[in-house]
């Protein structure tokens, strides 16, 4: 619930006189994310795993503190001021947003099962829990340009576009991952991250802000959120499955077809939201 959140404050705070860079912004999650991966490996190893909830509690305190200091503008206000619209009249006026969003889900199951089960991908090529962390670190590092400079990169290339191409680079990635016998390959492989991750992230959050009104794009960012996190609940009771009947490379080879499919869906129906919308 928080990213759906944040991500529309961040929106309702942007102005022409006040903008807010959201791939700038978003940078730095994956710096945070890279340090954090660093940080609570030698946590864990010094103090054990409860320093993982402590670490994540200690985290989310300094998010609402964060939130209260730059809570400037009466949301209060600025909420009574817009139209509330029902889940099923967004689902009427934006199906084929929808249909995009089940893409999204698709798409970011393999995202998910890399997360997840990465150690076991790792170690079916002969890998260790050591270069895991270097892979994670390695994937943070890579979003940094697209997010940074998404930007300048939006000037030149459309929302549409560019989601086209980053869905097509996750599907590369994970193909690749599937078809690496090394880790090597698989480093190789995970290059595809600089251009699929961050672009598509960014790129579908600027798309809710172009295509949506102020009192539906809340609901659409949650939406595309809520897909993330049932493709990573999916890829947790699939891939857990699919693993111990028939090994990582079955699951891999299941991720490539589900994000080709994604991916053919993107460009299928894309440029239909803005025109539907129009």
């Amino acid at each position: 619930s928080l990213q759906p959140i944040v991500t529309s404050i961040a929106f309702h705070y942007s102005t022409a006189r006040n903008p807010i860079n959201f791939g700038m912004s978003r940078s730095f999650g994956s710096v945070s994310y890279a340090a954090m991966t660093s940080i609570l490996g030698a946590m864990v190893y010094k103090y054990g795993t409860n320093a993982i909830p402590t670490a994540g509690i200690i985290i989310l305190f300094l998010l609402i503190a964060s939130l209260l200091i730059t809570a400037s503008i009466d949301l209060n206000k600025m909420q009574k001021s817009q139209q509330k619209i029902s889940l099923s009249e967004f689902i009427r006026r934006n199906k084929n947003f929808v249909i995009f969003s089940f893409a999204v889900m698709l798409i970011f199951f393999q995202n998910s099962v890399l997360n997840s089960y990465l150690i076991q991908i790792l170690e079916n090529v002969g890998g260790n829990s050591n270069q895991m962390g270097q892979l994670f670190s390695f994937m943070a590092v890579l979003e940094l340009p697209g997010l940074f400079f998404f930007t300048q990169i939006r000037k030149k290339l459309s929302c549409q576009f560019i989601l086209k191409l980053s869905s097509v680079a996750f599907a590369f990635k994970i193909f690749l991952t599937y078809l690496a016998g090394s880790v090597s390959f698989i480093y190789i492989a995970f290059l595809f991250q600089l251009i699929s991750f961050p672009l598509f992230l960014s790129s579908s959050v600027h798309l809710v802000d172009e295509v949506m009104d102020k009192n539906e794009a809340v609901k659409g960012q949650s939406l595309i959120t809520s897909m993330m996190t049932l493709s990573t609940v999916f890829a947790s009771f699939i891939g857990g499955f699919v693993l111990d009947l028939s090994g990582a490379s079955s699951l891999l080879l299941i991720s490539s077809v589900l994000a080709v499919i994604g991916a053919i869906i993107v460009f299928v129906i894309i440029d239909k939201i803005k025109d539907s919308k129009s």
